[in-house]
């Protein structure tokens, strides 16, 4: 039998090192927070349901607008890029911009005012643990105090952010009233009999307007029903109405457009029936 080969120098069996579990090993100790660690978190959150009101979210991407296309004119837009049009120009407006300032600063008072009261607090039991009676008045009366000021916070906060939901509110809706959405087509206003002063007798003439809508705006404008070519109102038309329809083809939309001298009966009707057939497009009045 071959006798076994003695060890060598230097090549004695070694242990393999421990492995710590990962559930005993010390660095993986959970440490569970202090009470008034976890009352101080609870308060932070409660505070944090107000400050979602201070800052409006804008989902959509800002729109923007065809060349030469006004802010408040919607067409070709998708509603959500109107709703950003909306939201963009809301936040922009004084009123709401102050009234955000004032929550804000409200909401920042509150976090405080939650901050030192759990401080007080944690400052008044410790102070019942030690049950020294001057430093239990002592600390009791300062918790008390600051619960007031943090129930005025409170207070503060949620009359401010009530304000702020409120101008909110009145600036979307009075900014929506000036937007509008115009549709491609020929849309005509109705017609209006205006009163002529003629001797010896009065007579009432009609005047119609009609519009072409094209890519968003007024393509064309012409009069389809005018006072009779053998009536005294016809020279007055004759003169007046060619002018106020290029007047309404540089008035961006509108019916802006000056009364002409001398036709001002003709001039009145002809503006009224382009506001109708305006606001038939699809146009604010």
């Amino acid at each position: 039998m071959t006798a076994p080969e003695p060890a060598r120098p230097g090549c004695e069996e070694r242990a393999a090192p421990r492995r710590s579990h990962p559930a005993t090993s010390p660095s993986t100790t959970t440490t569970t927070p202090s009470r008034s660690a976890r009352r101080v978190a609870g308060l932070l959150a409660l505070a944090g349901v107000t400050a979602g009101l201070v800052a409006a979210p804008l989902s959509p991407a800002a729109a923007v607008a065809n060349v030469g296309q006004a802010l408040v004119n919607d067409y070709g837009q998708t509603d959500a890029e109107v709703a950003a049009e909306i939201h963009a120009t809301v936040e922009a407006n004084p009123h709401v911009k102050a009234a955000i300032t004032a929550a804000s600063a409200a909401h920042t008072l509150l976090v405080a005012r939650l901050t030192s009261e759990s401080r007080a607090r944690a400052a008044y039991l410790a102070a019942v643990r030690s049950r020294v009676t001057s430093r239990i008045v002592r600390t009791k009366r300062t918790y008390v105090y600051v619960h007031s000021l943090r129930m005025k916070a409170i207070a503060a906060s949620t009359a401010a952010n009530a304000a702020l939901v409120k101008t909110r509110a009145t600036v979307t809706a009075q900014v929506k009233a000036t937007h509008f959405r115009p549709v491609d087509g020929t849309f005509a206003g109705p017609v209006q009999n205006y009163l002529v002063p003629t001797l010896p007798k009065f007579s009432f003439e009609p005047l119609q307007v009609r519009i072409s809508v094209y890519g968003g705006h007024v393509s064309n404008v012409e009069v389809i029903a005018q006072a009779a070519f053998d009536s005294d109102s016809n020279s007055y038309n004759v003169m007046s109405l060619s002018k106020l329809c290029l007047e309404a083809m540089a008035a961006h939309d509108t019916a802006n457009v000056a009364a002409v001298s001398g036709a001002s009966l003709s001039s009145e009707a002809f503006q009224q029936s382009l506001t109708a057939a305006l606001v038939a497009a699809g146009y604010k009045a």
